[in-house]
């Protein structure tokens, strides 16, 4: 069977939809065969299509497509429900094999669910009298869901899809496999009509995406609208001027092993967020497997966030193993920038746990101001650093002009807050002059909880495991290692050209720099007080504790 595929949608998944399922059930007549009582019923189904009454399969179900190889029972996940006088039995199973289920004799409603990727793919039900005894067919039809799925293999194949969608209306769910590699343009536009509001699209398929000779997004997603990446790869090249994906108030998902990478902004255009740029309340999850990997912004001007960029009341969250891994830009942020915005001024959200990592991002630029090699938190934003997450391996280098700064190799804090805890590691950053750990500034806050770690960074000025200039900082629990405590490896100790190998307080101004979790300013000080601005640091190692 040939099919045509810029047309599945309409015609061969439709047919699959009507094809049915055979439910066998059977009495097990003897204790010398099986351990089953008298009473009880054996229910045989073949997810993978039709009996005839050797157990060989006569229909043709599942619904794959032949002409691609494209298996797709073997990705469909069965609900199956059986509801009677025994109560409700769920079992859950995917592909096409049989599955067996014991149950009691009388009336029972069978239910079907068939999810592809999540989606609700197809549904049936039917009903059943179990008698013992004897073995009877029940036959169920498995019905097209309201929702969509599109097999897309060419640019043709996209703008069908996108065509089906513009036109589906809102409240809607659909789901594009992508089965090969193709090219497609930039757009400014969003890939969905942005009046269409509550859809939800999820994209998947182990193949990529590129970006073509236009400039432009691969994705833009308009707010009420929800798009989901899984396994998908969306590949850029050098030359563009704005993020591959853009999310304007929409929500973008990444899982399985999705990938957003190798987009180079090099022509004066959105220099923020060379892989992804989120604003306007917009949410950007990241979860399994998921990266965002060497992006680049090299274009002229100030940038930021050479792998996401989050601003105006966005919310950014990794979890699982989800990374973002060696992007660059030349003034702050070389991994993530998490900020208020210029567009709507309303403080973001970065939230990071379970092993997800930001590592070998790098800044190198001649601003008066370069920061946060790996994240930069700016302008009343909050980070919460959770979990077994790790911020390592990034650098912040360049030169400041003379007047500037260079600053928080792993992680910089500017009137924002950020909170450390459980398990989180941030180690073998660099900076070329403050803050090879993490750099606080004009009245930031960093709190550190459970068992944080702040190790192995490097300063070629002052604070190489944290640096605080006008900013407060609580230490609850967690360790910083410096470089002078006795029994500590050279792979634990902070170190630091200058001073403050473990901490370094630049400014006094009025700051909290202490122990405990009470009321801030009631807590026992780190560093010894009455020293004048600037001479305030210790290069042995500090343990939080409470008061």
């Amino acid at each position: 069977m040939t099919l045509n595929r810029t047309k599945i949608y309409k015609n061969s998944i439709l047919r699959f939809f009507k094809l049915a399922l055979l439910i066998f059930y059977c009495l097990i007549f003897s204790a010398c065969f099986s351990p089953y009582k008298g009473d009880e019923v054996v229910i045989i189904i073949n997810l993978g299509g039709d009996f005839d009454a050797g157990s060989a399969r006569v229909g043709v179900w599942p619904p794959n497509d032949p002409a691609n190889s494209i298996n797709i029972l073997g990705r469909i996940d069965h609900r199956l429900r059986f509801t009677g006088e025994g109560g409700t039995i769920t079992v859950n199973s995917r592909g096409g094999g049989i599955v067996r289920v014991l149950i009691k004799p009388g009336r029972w409603e069978v239910s079907i669910d068939a999810f592809y990727y999540g989606i609700l793919y197809a549904s049936g039900k039917s009903s059943l009298e179990a008698k013992p005894g004897q073995t009877n067919t029940v036959r169920l039809t498995m019905n097209q869901s309201d929702n969509a799925v599109f097999l897309v293999a060419n640019p043709t194949d996209w703008t069908w899809a996108q065509t089906m969608i513009d036109n589906g209306g809102p409240d809607k769910s659909y789901l594009i496999h992508v089965i090969d590699d193709f090219e497609l343009p930039g757009e400014t536009k969003s890939t969905f009509d942005d009046t269409i509001t509550d859809i939800s699209v999820t994209l998947v398929g182990d193949h990529t995406i590129n970006l073509g000779p236009a400039n432009g997004h691969l994705l833009r997603i308009s707010a009420g609208q929800t798009i989901t990446l899984n396994d998908l790869k969306l590949e850029g090249r050098s030359g563009n001027n704005v993020p591959l994906v853009y999310v304007d108030g929409g929500s973008f998902n990444m899982g399985g092993s999705a990938e957003v990478h190798s987009n180079n902004i090099s022509v004066d255009g959105n220099n923020n967020g060379g892989g992804v740029h989120t604003l306007n309340g917009g949410s950007f999850n990241m979860r399994g497997n998921a990266s965002v990997h060497n992006n680049t912004i090299t274009a002229p001007g100030n940038s930021s966030g050479g792998g996401v960029y989050v601003e105006g009341g966005s919310t950014f969250t990794m979890s699982a193993n989800a990374s973002v891994h060696s992007n660059s830009t030349n003034v702050s942020g070389g991994g993530v920038s998490i900020t208020t915005g210029s567009i709507i001024a309303i403080p973001s959200t970065f939230n990071m746990g379970g092993n997800a990592r930001i590592y070998s991002n790098y800044i190198t630029g001649t601003n008066w101001a370069v920061e946060g090699g790996g994240v930069v938190i700016q302008d009343f934003s909050t980070f919460n650093m959770g979990g077994n997450s790790s911020i390592y391996d990034n650098h912040i280098g360049g030169s400041s002009g003379g007047s500037g700064s260079i600053r928080g190799g792993g992680v910089s804090i500017d009137r924002s807050e950020f909170f450390m805890q459980d398990n989180a590691r941030i180690h073998g950053n660099t900076s070329l002059l403050s803050g090879g750990g993490v750099y606080v500034a004009s009245n930031g806050s960093f709190t550190m909880r459970g068992n944080a770690w702040i190790y192995n960074n490097e300063a070629d000025n002052s604070g190489g495991g944290l640096y605080l200039v006008r900013g407060n900082f609580r230490m609850e629990g967690g360790i910083i290692y410096g470089n002078t405590a006795s029994g500590v490896a050279p792979a634990l100790a902070n170190t630091a050209t200058g001073d403050g190998a473990a901490l370094y307080l630049s400014d006094l101004g009025s700051p909290i720099v202490e122990y405990g979790d009470g009321v801030p300013g009631s807590g026992t000080p780190i560093l010894a007080p009455g020293l004048a601005p600037g001479e305030m640091y210790t290069n042995d190692t500090i343990t939080g504790r409470t008061e």
